[in-house]
This record gives structure tokens, C-alpha cells and sequence, in this order.
């Protein structure tokens, strides 16, 4: 590994495509890397190599580790972590394995931990593994055709940030009952078919940071108005592209609310309630097709951000930066990246804790 000034290197990609086998062989990560005396981050995407070095765990500084679409690599590999003080993530996509070993719970710095469409391993075995790390607060995980959520998840005492995105078999009385003795503070339930949500729904936690987008909704469940507690909600690309989304006077009962995305609903009007949000910073309106803009948006009366197609509003646009100098006017078309970013939004303005 032949890199001219070593301790620079904060962040190291080691990605081999498939389709270019000979190309870029990639199938060794050698002993030298324990020169990277200052790497924070390692990511391996469509990699071939089978084994960590065993310098590996010289990389004091390592704080997140990725690997993904590697099916040589086998899962007691990652032992060779253990002894890394401040690894804190730790993301597995994609990977051929049947387990994670025991030796994951000797990392105690874990913070974050990402297991997904890893569905030949048993979810209750992994959270007997998790549920030793004291400071895991993040966990990702997918749930395979006949799986249920284990509600040994109850285990995991210290998590307050749970994603389950593209869990398209999700059973939500099932998660209910699997979440029950948590504390969560952030939800994330984007793209899992969901048409409904049950009465009790608003029992999960105290949730503050609720993501719930492309699923098959045709308005805001009432389950969430009773979530007093809700500061960041993103219900974007519900109902389809074409179809409209109601959007009622009942957004009024979100008092605590401070980030709103609404992008890709078609719900056509703005409800005037949403003048009595007085915590409202951000709102997110991108092709919602909105007839009544400028009557609504002046009085929002603490909106700091607009995002909206600017394209097709160019005279309500140029109303709006007259009458509201101090008031952000986007125009970003950012797709999934804004969708399934709520969750990362809350813990940024709530200082990661």
C-alpha cells in the first residue's frame, strides 16, 4: 500500500465492481494498512478479499467500519476488530454470513450497527450478541419472508434509534410487542408497504423522529397525532406520484413539531393549522402541487427552510423572498437522500445523544 504521506488518509474506500474481475482484483488488504495511523472510516463495498490482516487492529482511530456484497469474507473475520477503542459503526450489507460472532460484544465502544439483507442469520442469536454492548444506540436489520422480530429486541436496552426500512413483510403489532420495554426516540419504517397503522401504535416509545416514506398511505394516520412528543416526521412519496394525500386540519395536534416533509404527496392545499405550528423550522413541499402557498407560508410564524419546486411557483417564489427576507428558499429535487435522512436530521439537532 504504497501512499505517500500515510497519516493523512482519514478515509479509505477499497472497492472492487464485479464486473471488472480482472481489472481490479482487490482480493488482499494488505498488513501495511496499519500504517494508516489516523484512519477514521473503512469501506469495502463489492470487495473480494476473504480476510482482515492481522495489523488490522493497530488502526486505533477507526470509528466505522463497512463492508458490503462480499461473499468471500467470512463472519469470524470480524473479530480482528475487537481491541479497536473507538470503532462505533459497524455496517454489514449483503453478506454471506449465518451469524455474528459472539466476539462483536467485546467491542464495547459500538454505537451503531447495520445488519441488512443479511437473512440466513437467526435475529434472536444477534440480539443476545447485541444486547451486551452498552453503548449501542442504532440498529438497522431486515426481517426475511417467514422471520418474525424476535422480542428478545427488548434486550437492547440503551436503543433509541431503530431502522427497518424495506421490510416489506413488517407486522407492526409485531414490532409493538417487540419494543415494548425501549425508549426509542427515532423510527424508521420507509418503504414496507404499510396501508395502516394499529390503534396502539402511538405507544412505541416517545418517539421525536417518526420516517414512514413510499408507503401506500392516503394521509397522516391519527395514530401519530396522538405522538405529542414528535418533532421531526417525513411521510414523503406516500400514495403514489398521481394520487392525492390529505393533509388535515389535525396537524395543528403536533405542537413539538420542527421538520416536516411532505415531498411528493399531491395533497394540492396547505391546511391553514399548519399556522399554529409555532416550533415549525423546516417544511419540505416539493411536488406537492400547492394552490394556496402564499397564503399559508407567511403566517407559519417561525419558518426558517422552504423547500419547494421553485420551477413552478416563479411569482409566488419572488412574493415569498419579498415578504419573508429571512426565510430559505430551496429547490432541491434530492430524492432518497432527503427521504431517509429524518432520522440522521433529529440526531444532528439533538447533539448525536
Amino acid at each position: 500500500m504504497a501512499i505517500e504521506k500515510p497519516d493523512s488518509v482519514e478515509y479509505l474506500l477499497v472497492s472492487c465492481p464485479h464486473h471488472f474481475p480482472d481489472t481490479y482484483p482487490c482480493d488482499t488488504i494488505p498488513k501495511s494498512i496499519s500504517s494508516l495511523v489516523n484512519l477514521k472510516s473503512f469501506n469495502g463495498p463489492e470487495s473480494r478479499f476473504s480476510k482482515l490482516p492481522s495489523t488490522f487492529n493497530q488502526l486505533k482511530n477507526l470509528e466505522h467500519f463497512a463492508i458490503s456484497e462480499n461473499m468471500n469474507f467470512k463472519s469470524d473475520e470480524l473479530c480482528k476488530l475487537v481491541g479497536l477503542p473507538n470503532l462505533k459503526s459497524l455496517d454489514l450489507f449483503s453478506m454471506n454470513f449465518t451469524e455474528i460472532p459472539d466476539c462483536i460484544s467485546e467491542i464495547k465502544s459500538l454505537e451503531e450497527i447495520y445488519i441488512s439483507h443479511l437473512f440466513d442469520i437467526n435475529l434472536g442469536d444477534v440480539f443476545k450478541v447485541l444486547s451486551k454492548l452498552p453503548n449501542l444506540t442504532t440498529l438497522s436489520f431486515d426481517i426475511s419472508q417467514d422471520s418474525i422480530i424476535p422480542k428478545s429486541l427488548n434486550n437492547l436496552k440503551n436503543l433509541k434509534y431503530l431502522y427497518l426500512d424495506y421490510n416489506k413483510n413488517l407486522k407492526i403489532d409485531e414490532l409493538l410487542t417487540s419494543t415494548n420495554k425501549l425508549s426509542l426516540k427515532g423510527l424508521s419504517l420507509n418503504s414496507c408497504n404499510i396501508e395502516y397503522l394499529p390503534n396502539s401504535f402511538n405507544e412505541i416509545g416517545s418517539l421525536h423522529a417518526l420516517s414512514i416514506n413510499d408507503n401506500i398511505l392516503d394521509s397522516i394516520p391519527r395514530e401519530i397525532f396522538n405522538m405529542k412528543e414528535l418533532m421531526f416526521l417525513s411521510i414523503a412519496q406516500n400514495n403514489g406520484y398521481s394520487s392525492e394525500f390529505k393533509l388535515t386540519a389535525s396537524i395543528s395536534k403536533l405542537k413539538n413539531l420542527k421538520h416536516f416533509n411532505l415531498s411528493y404527496t399531491k395533497i394540492g392545499k396547505l391546511p391553514p393549522e399548519l399556522e399554529q405550528l409555532e416550533e415549525l423550522e423546516y417544511l419540505n413541499i416539493y411536488r406537492c402541487n400547492i394552490s394556496n402557498l402564499v397564503k399559508v407560508i407567511p403566517n407559519i410564524p417561525n419558518l426558517k427552510v422552504l423547500n419547494i419546486d421553485s420551477a413552478s411557483y416563479t411569482e409566488e417564489v419572488k412574493y415569498l423572498k419579498q415578504l419573508l427576507p429571512n426565510l430559505k428558499i430551496e429547490s432541491k429535487n434530492i430524492g432518497q437522500l432527503e427521504y431517509y435522512s429524518v432520522l440522521e436530521a433529529y440526531k444532528k439537532f439533538n447533539g448525536n445523544k
